[in-house]
């Protein structure tokens, strides 16, 4: 069962989830929800968020090649981040909201916005990585 993390052990919020994972994929916001697991003392519930949130963003860049053209750009990075922060906020949302009532703290946004920004960069940077490596035959 989860264990109550320190006070001084900062979590993160459903919503910074959510902005994670608008900025940066499913894996973004997965991560944040696998920090918060190993705070609460869920170790394994921290590793299957994030072969989930891995799964998910594969899933995801894949789906958007197949999208036929007039798709709304917004329509999946709104679909998928709606689905985190809720999955953040039903498994994860009783345990943030009782640890800042027991005077705990929250991480900021800056860090959970830059994480998510990290891992864009890092998405970007291995999709140009693969485009350069392994071409289209046209």
């Amino acid at each position: 069962m989860a264990s109550e993390p320190s006070p001084q052990t900062p979590l993160y919020s459903p919503m910074q989830v959510g902005c994670a994972t608008a900025l940066g994929a499913p894996i973004a916001g997965c991560w944040l929800m696998a920090s918060n697991f190993r705070e609460l003392g869920e170790p394994v519930a921290a590793r299957r968020t994030l072969v989930w949130g891995g799964v998910f963003t594969v899933l995801a860049l894949a789906l958007a090649q197949f999208l036929p053209d007039g798709f709304p750009s917004t329509a999946l990075p709104v679909a998928y981040t709606f689905v985190v922060y809720r999955l953040a906020k039903q498994h994860q949302g009783t345990a943030f909201e009782q640890h800042l009532a027991a005077g705990g703290r929250k991480h900021s946004f800056w860090r959970a916005a830059g994480i998510g920004v990290g891992f864009l960069a890092g998405l970007v940077g291995v999709i140009f990585a693969a485009i350069y490596f392994f071409p289209l035959a046209h």
